[in-house]
């Protein structure tokens, strides 16, 4: 039930993206003023627009792709990526140990 909000914009076209952005920018403008007027019934409308918005942001700016591919690939790439992240962290970890000069303590 978390992505309720999400899920409604998921179906839009690119378009009616930017529609619903210029839509809810307008509403944000217009809610926050009356919040100012104290003519506001509901202020936690505020946060509610400021988070609709950012998700229309959000999938404006990811590209789309089918998710039959998407999480297929990612499954396969990311044990990949993970091996060969590893190997390189464990010789780092190896080079600045070495590297390092002993600590002398001072009293």
């Amino acid at each position: 039930m978390a992505n309720k909000g999400m899920q409604n914009l998921v179906d839009l076209t690119p378009e009616e993206l930017v529609a619903q952005e210029l839509e809810l920018r307008e509403e944000l403008f217009q809610t926050r003023f009356k919040n100012q007027m104290r003519q506001l019934d509901n202020p936690l409308r505020i946060r509610y627009l400021r988070r609709q918005l950012a998700r229309v942001r959000t999938l404006m700016t990811t590209p789309a792709k089918p998710a039959a591919t998407a999480s297929a690939t990612a499954t396969q790439a990311a044990p990949k990526a993970k091996a060969k992240a590893a190997k390189p962290a464990q010789a780092n970890k190896k080079e600045k140990a070495a590297k390092a000069p002993a600590k002398e303590k001072a009293r």
